[in-house]
């Protein structure tokens, strides 16, 4: 990754499968772009074929400046999604789609939406990086969202009060750790949910700029009552 990111700037990667012949691929967050490496071989033995842009059909700068993305299938159709930050930082799904030239596009889906109807922005939750992730953490069958920001305000939850063809989201809550803010990042740190000990119960894994991983187990994570 270190030539990736001589030649387009901050580099996260992302590993992804899929049934068809992409098997895996890795995105970078570039500048203000997303860049696709298609695996031309198998999971046990990838090789990737050359970067290619990612584009969103009809959206000139659909990436905003130094946002990564997740990938997800967010409305349940079979095809990955993508979630991620706009240019206007605001948070935005774009639907993955089979076009007229048989090909799987994306194409912009809408913004993401708080209850009372205001656009979710990376501002509302915090200036620095935010760093998403979706899962159904709460376990009520739809997507929630948990968000990794900088200067040590540690992972916030966003609840899905909706439901999956309709989404909309509870403000931000910090989620707890042994009653405590989680605050090991001082930059930012990105969280994973992932039931690491097959509890039935999602986790966190989460990385952060000192080069470790840090496991948060279900049975010591809590949901601030007050809202951010």
């Amino acid at each position: 990754m270190h030539a990736i990111a001589s030649l387009w700037g901050i580099a996260t990667k992302y590993l992804l499968y899929n049934t068809g012949k992409t098997i895996g691929s890795i995105d970078t967050k570039t500048e203000n772009q997303q860049i696709l490496f298609r695996n031309v071989g198998t999971r046990m033995e990838p090789m990737y074929d050359k970067p290619e842009l990612v584009e969103v059909d009809d959206v000139d700068d659909p990436f905003g400046y130094r946002q990564h993305i997740i990938v997800v299938d967010w409305n349940e159709d079979g095809l990955n999604d993508v979630l991620t930050l706009d240019k206007d930082r605001q948070y935005t799904y774009y639907e993955r789609y089979q076009a007229q030239d048989g090909l799987l596009h994306l194409r912009f889906g809408y913004n993401l939406r708080y209850e009372d109807g205001a656009v979710i922005t990376q501002v509302s939750i915090h200036p620095w990086d935010n760093y998403l992730c979706a899962c159904d953490w709460d376990g009520d069958g739809d997507w929630d969202l948990l968000v990794g920001i900088g200067q040590r305000m540690g992972i916030v939850f966003l609840e899905n009060v909706g439901d999956l063809k309709q989404p909309v989201f509870r403000r931000p809550r910090r989620i707890l750790a042994n009653g405590k803010p989680i605050a090991h990042s001082t930059h930012c740190m990105r969280p994973f949910a992932v039931d690491w000990d097959n509890t039935g119960k999602l986790d966190i894994l989460s990385g952060s700029e000192s080069g470790w991983l840090h496991l948060f187990r279900r049975a010591i994570l809590s949901i601030e009552q007050e809202e951010c």
